[in-house]
């Protein structure tokens, strides 16, 4: 299991860029990247604090309709994806801060593959997971986020493919060896 460098808000974003801990200034979010970058914080702060997220995720996939008579076990996709996620990833994985409004490499990721999925450029979600784990745990990711888009999409909840998600699918920093210094204005 690959570890997560989670670090407090205790920094101020400068400009859009990518920090030596993987994480990505991302201007004006749409709603579903807030709302994806939100759950994946909660889920992984309070994880790592043996606070169970589970609750606070099902009421807010509840509220925006993602969970009724035949989703109940999209929440349970969403957790069960990162989980895969972080467990078999053969790069350290960075996580955000949802009041500096970055995206860390596991946010990166997870969204630039739904988008991609959105976009029926599935074959782009899957280069991007398999530049982070192996065959079998890749496809079984794979399949978590495509009915995982399918959910956003069921509600309009449309994630735009941004400029650096191409990089993601040529290669994955990895923050065990390298740091992330270039200036990058997103999309």
């Amino acid at each position: 299991m690959q570890t997560i460098n989670n670090e407090a808000c205790d920094h101020i974003c400068n400009s859009s860029f990518v920090n030596k801990n993987g994480q990505l200034f991302v201007p004006d979010q749409s709603p579903p990247e807030v709302f994806w970058a939100w759950a994946s914080q909660h889920w992984i702060r309070n994880t790592r604090q043996n606070i169970d997220p589970q609750p606070l995720i099902n009421q807010a996939f509840y509220d925006l309709g993602l969970i009724g008579d035949n989703k109940e076990d999209i929440s349970v996709a969403f957790i069960f994806c990162l989980d895969l996620t972080i467990s078999y990833s053969t790069k350290t994985l960075s996580v955000g801060c949802h009041g500096c409004g970055t995206h860390g490499l596991l946010e990166q990721i997870t969204i630039a593959c739904l988008a991609f999925q959105q976009a029926d450029e599935a074959f782009m979600a899957q280069k991007i997971i398999h530049n982070i784990m192996s065959e079998v745990p890749a496809e079984a990711v794979i399949a978590l986020l495509d009915k995982l888009s399918s959910a956003f999409l069921s509600k309009d909840m449309w994630l735009p493919i941004r400029c650096h998600y191409l990089d993601l699918a040529a290669r994955i920093p990895d923050l065990n060896q390298e740091a992330i210094s270039t200036t990058r204005i997103v999309n």
